[in-house]
């Protein structure tokens, strides 16, 4: 008898410590890391924030087991801001395309924002002048412009802020809808949300 349960002891012990290794074996993936932008460099870090590697090729697969990471990038012109992503069995693929930073896009707006101004007051040339335009950013990879639009007022008094947001297509900037006091996915369903969140937070 006491050999039979040394037996089923033994067997139950195996099977457990065989699905303790199947299931740390089958949390492991083989992730492609994918960056868009030529020549950047990309370190890989765990939850526990120890780096894991560095990255420079436009495509990586590395085998990574289930769990949260963050990117970094190592570049003045792009934003430096840790970047959160999760590896599970649905996830295949990792795109890096980071914005550039806002000391680059305050760089690239000096040389452009004549022209957008100019724009803005070309499309609303009887009303232009009764309004100040403030507040101008360039987002994302520079494509991208937001402004608030506010009526002139003697001194104390309030007036609603419009948002402005424009698009650069082939190399032309365009007004994306007319000024809004609240740019919503409803009024500009063609603007990324995370553009929309930080035009409303001008």
């Amino acid at each position: 008898m006491k050999k039979y349960i040394i037996i089923i002891s033994s067997i139950l012990i195996l099977t457990v410590a065989g699905l303790f290794i199947w299931n740390y074996l089958s949390s492991f993936r083989d992730v492609i890391f994918s960056i868009n932008e030529p020549g950047l460099s990309v370190d890989i870090y765990n939850k526990d924030e120890t780096k894991i590697a560095s990255l420079s090729d436009t495509k990586t697969t590395l085998t990574l087991r289930d769990g949260g990471y963050y990117y970094q990038v190592n570049s003045d012109k792009m934003d430096k801001n840790r970047q959160n992503f999760s590896v599970n069995k649905s996830v295949l693929e990792v795109i890096i395309n980071p914005d550039y930073s806002s000391n680059y896009l305050a760089d690239l707006l000096s040389s452009q924002k004549d022209e957008i101004i100019k724009i803005i007051k070309d499309t609303y040339p009887s009303i232009i002048n009764n309004y100040n335009i403030t507040n101008g950013q360039l987002f994302s990879k520079g494509e991208w412009f937001g402004a608030i639009i506010e009526r002139k007022t003697p001194t104390g008094d309030i007036s609603d802020p419009y948002k402005v947001i424009m698009n650069k297509q082939d190399g032309k900037w365009l007004i994306i809808h007319y000024p809004e006091i609240v740019a919503t996915k409803y009024n500009f369903p063609e603007v990324p949300i995370n553009i929309l969140d930080k035009i409303n937070n001008l």
